[in-house]
């Protein structure tokens, strides 16, 4: 066996491993994010290819911009997959859920719709629009009754709200 007799050097180990970095680096773009939504962005921090902290915003709000062209478009499926990819840099951003949710219903595809809505009174039990989108998918899957009390609830934190009355 061959034993080194000094120890390798940060620089030493770039030259041969050029992943490797002597600074720790966060593994998520964001607290909340995915737990594999950091596997795209593990290069290494010397080689200035790993985004800021911050640039998981400018991502998810892109993903957000190119769903909301695309759910314009009609495109809903892709609508679907690019507010998906905002929801994983930040599973917290209840706008993303909200036009999922009505993609998910222009798409025909009800119960994830549900599912959506759910998790938006989830994540905020005041945000208005999270109730209309489960009313709105209650509705598409004859739920009637159960639609008309999130309706209720809709015009409880939003009086004016014209789609639920």
């Amino acid at each position: 066996f061959f034993f080194p007799t000094t120890a390798p050097t940060a620089a030493s180990l770039q030259a041969q491993h050029p992943s490797f970095c002597s600074v720790p680096i966060h593994p998520y773009p964001h607290p909340h994010a995915h737990p594999y939504a950091h596997h795209a962005m593990t290069t290494s921090a010397v080689t200035s290819e790993e985004p800021a902290p911050e640039d998981w915003k400018v991502q998810r709000d892109e993903h957000k911009a190119k769903a909301d062209a695309a759910f314009r478009g009609g495109a809903y499926q892709t609508a679907i997959d690019e507010y998906s990819n905002a929801i994983a840099l930040d599973p917290d951003f209840i706008v993303a859920y909200s036009n999922r949710s009505a993609a998910y219903l222009k798409n025909s595809e009800k119960s994830k719709a549900l599912k959506d809505a759910n998790k938006i009174i989830e994540l905020d039990p005041a945000f208005a629009k999270g109730h209309s989108r489960l009313a709105a998918a209650l509705h598409a899957l004859t739920r009637y009754r159960p639609a008309k009390d999130a309706y209720e609830k809709v015009l409880e934190l939003d009086a004016n709200n014209a789609v639920a009355r």
